[in-house]
């Protein structure tokens, strides 16, 4: 048995040398044959699903309450306002009330990022007296 593998591997070999030196040419049957292996005959295009970045902002003045649009990421908030000094805070709650976090407190001119660590904020509770933006965003 050995030896007739040997002998069918030399004869593989062979035939492998033939064809790379040129002295077997396959028929154009089989270069076709071969070609539309490698080669469909439809053009295949590829698809490209891309989630694009999210961003939501929400811009007013004084106190508000928001019902924000929650993605399906991890989000951070960009909040600035306060330029006037006085107290600025934003405050998150779940869907049930439920307060979430107390993202900023601020007696001065703000503007950071922060994020809720439990992501279930729904609604922001705003204290401002001016003009204020909150950016929700991809993390």
């Amino acid at each position: 048995m050995k030896n007739k593998t040997k002998w069918v591997m030399g004869i593989v070999v062979v035939v492998i040398v033939l064809i790379t030196i040129g002295l077997i040419v396959p028929s154009e049957e089989v270069k076709t044959t071969i070609r539309e292996l490698i080669v469909p005959s439809e053009e295949v295009k590829p698809t490209l699903t891309v989630e694009t970045p999210y961003s939501r902002i929400y811009t007013g003045s004084g106190d508000n309450v928001l019902n924000i649009e929650k993605n399906k990421f991890v989000y951070a908030f960009n909040i600035t306002g306060n330029e006037s000094g006085d107290v600025f805070s934003v405050q998150g709650y779940d869907k049930n009330g439920k307060e979430t976090a107390f993202f900023i407190m601020a007696t001065e001119y703000y503007s950071g990022t922060t994020y809720d660590p439990k992501m279930d904020t729904v609604m922001l509770k705003i204290t401002a007296t001016g003009e204020w933006t909150v950016e929700v965003m991809n993390w």
